[in-house]
């Protein structure tokens, strides 16, 4: 059973309040998108507002981008990454950090399966050593 309850009720200490940004994202990042929409059912029947125009309304930028592409798209599936596929991600994020470009980003952190994603940040910090996903320091 998902534990939808115990997730609102940790939104609805919040309600009223400035949304605790690492609760969003530890419920956000954290959840399947089948648990994601069973969490918007709740949380629109309990507060009587929609979850996606909530966090709108209490986040800004790439930040509020992320989040409401979490809430908006299925990740793959994918049990077996594709090296060439990974590949290709990493360069394109390598290629969007160097123009500042924060959407690709988005898009392969939003759409790829978790294993997908270590692949690819795997991948991203052998090919470009001078810079890593995890950390500010480039």
């Amino acid at each position: 059973v998902f534990p939808s309850k115990e997730i609102l009720n940790k939104i609805e200490k919040m309600n009223g309040e400035q949304k605790n940004e690492n609760l969003l994202s530890e419920i956000i990042c954290s959840r399947r998108y089948v648990h994601l929409l069973n969490v918007q059912e709740e949380y629109k029947r309990i507060f009587l507002a929609n979850l996606q125009d909530d966090i709108a309304g209490d986040t800004s930028g790439d930040y509020m981008n992320f989040l409401l592409a979490l809430l908006n798209k299925k990740r793959s599936k994918t049990k077996t990454p594709e090296k060439e596929m990974c590949e290709k991600s990493a360069t394109e994020l390598k290629d969007a950090l160097d123009n500042n470009v924060g959407n690709k980003f988005i898009e392969v952190f939003s759409e790829k399966s978790v294993r997908e994603i270590i692949v690819i940040c795997r991948l991203f910090e052998k090919i470009h050593k001078k810079h890593s996903i995890f950390s500010n320091n480039t």
